[in-house]
């Protein structure tokens, strides 16, 4: 569940990025979230001097943003179809997938990580 629980919030947090560094995307920064094996990954990235004032907006964001119940319900469910239609991609994705399986620890299935996503709810 927290690993589906992780997946959800780094999504969540992705979207907020994209309203809070809409200005800095224009001038040739971003900013993102994911989760990998090893927890929460952010990246920043472009050629400026204000990097570093993007680093520290990305910060205050972690602490503050807001999840309005609506996002939070869009986010799920597309996570939800994501997982739901993995067997549907092509072969060289489930072949990393199934390789990802065998190769990580801890690494939960698909069917896990949407059972997990089923009962997330906002607080």
């Amino acid at each position: 569940a927290a690993a589906a629980q992780a997946e959800l919030y780094a999504a969540l947090l992705s979207d907020a990025l994209q309203d809070v560094t809409y200005q800095a995307a224009r001038a040739g920064l971003s900013a993102g979230a994911s989760v990998g094996w090893q927890g929460l990954s952010l990246s920043l990235s472009g050629y400026d001097q204000r990097l570093p004032e993007l680093a520290a907006l990305v910060a205050d964001s972690l602490r503050t943003f807001d999840v309005a119940p609506l996002a939070f319900e869009r986010q799920r469910d597309g996570l939800l179809r994501q997982l739901r239609g993995a067997d549907k991609r092509q072969p060289v994705e489930q072949a990393a997938y199934r390789r990802n399986l065998a190769l990580e620890t801890p690494r939960y299935t698909n069917e896990q990580l949407a059972a997990g996503l089923e009962k997330a709810t906002l607080p």
